[in-house]
């Protein structure tokens, strides 16, 4: 069991990568992002909210597409600690498609973030 999370996380990470994507590319226009079970780098935004879990941004450049959404969840214990309401960042991380049950919906998330600056 241990070595095959190690192996979903390893192929998370060496997934293709979509370089310099916006929330909006990471949210889609449709129900599941396009972009699930993929990597990125360099998504900037906003800090706009911290939990214990992680903290949300928003898109630091929001498009004109009302079926897109501009704030995603950064699901992380550790890489909110030294960030701020207010903070833009930039990092790398992947997409993830999180449902905590049958009876909700899915959320699009970003995971395992890295390079945050």
């Amino acid at each position: 069991m241990k070595f095959s999370n190690s192996l979903t996380a390893l192929g998370l990470i060496l997934a293709p990568c979509a370089s310099a994507v916006t929330v909006a590319d990471i949210t889609g226009d449709k129900y599941l992002s396009p972009l699930s079970q993929s990597a990125f780098a360099n998504l900037t935004g906003l800090v706009t909210a911290k939990g214990p879990n992680g903290l949300w941004i928003r898109s630091a450049n929001p498009d004109d597409n009302e079926q897109t959404s501009e704030s995603v969840y950064v699901f992380s214990r550790t890489v909110g600690v030294s960030l701020n309401p207010g903070d833009i960042i930039t990092l790398d991380g992947n997409v993830t498609e999180f449902r905590s049950s049958n009876d909700y919906l899915f959320l699009t998330e970003v995971t395992t973030p890295r390079n945050v600056q």
